[in-house]
């Protein structure tokens, strides 16, 4: 998917408010929310080198044997501790493991 602009016109700049979305949620099935900023909060189930797992109770697998979602942590200035809790806020995207999310700034996951 993808937009295929032909023009763009600049206007007045506002933030846009992430969606608050549940595990269940981003991996099930209905609308896609790939490409959407969104919120979401759980515990770091399983946590490598340049990504870990947050799971909020939902349980979600994307088959690589960890709980959660895969969240993308390169670039993040804190570290995650597994077993800790911390809310997320970024972008929803597909990698060849399925959905992961992209924190939107360094600052983006908090304990």
């Amino acid at each position: 998917r993808y937009i295929n602009a032909t023009a763009v016109e600049t206007g007045t700049t506002s933030s846009i408010s992430p969606l608050g979305v549940a595990g269940k949620s981003i991996n099930g099935s209905g609308l896609s929310a790939v490409g959407l900023l969104l919120r979401t909060w759980g515990k770091a189930t399983h946590v490598e080198t340049g990504f870990c797992y947050i799971d909020d109770g939902s349980a979600v697998s994307d088959g690589s044997g960890y709980t959660g979602v895969r969240v993308i942590t390169t670039g993040l200035s804190n570290t995650i501790s597994e077993n800790c809790f911390y809310k997320l806020t970024g972008v929803l995207g597909v990698s060849a493991t399925g959905y992961v999310i992209y924190p939107q700034t360094s600052t983006s996951m908090v304990e």
